[in-house]
């Protein structure tokens, strides 16, 4: 118990130094720099959905489609994403339910 308790401290301890050391070298970018961190994110969604979408090919176009229907919709962007992954996920389970594998 006392070393998973240490653990947790020691967790926080650092995450705490991380993130303060993290804002100060995020002022030092220049903004030209900073504004391709705004690709990240979706870079890595792609990259997930080609793996995805490689393997069972149904799957990439539901995704795609989804994913189209909600850059499009008058959606509050902050939740798009979240939105996107939670209905990708939703649609595949219901394909793998009906197929009878889930």
């Amino acid at each position: 118990m006392f070393g998973i308790t240490v653990a947790s401290l020691t967790n926080v301890g650092v995450l705490v130094i991380m993130v303060i050391g993290g804002t100060f070298l995020i002022t030092l970018i220049p903004p030209y720099i900073e504004g391709a961190f705004n690709f990240v994110l979706p870079a890595i969604f792609g990259a997930v959905l080609g793996q995805f979408a490689y393997k069972t090919p149904q799957y990439g176009v539901v995704a795609l489609i989804i994913g189209m229907i909600i850059l499009f919709s008058p959606i509050f962007s902050l939740i798009k994403i979240a939105l996107c992954v939670a209905l990708t996920i939703t649609a595949v389970l219901f394909m793998e339910k009906k197929k009878g594998n889930v």
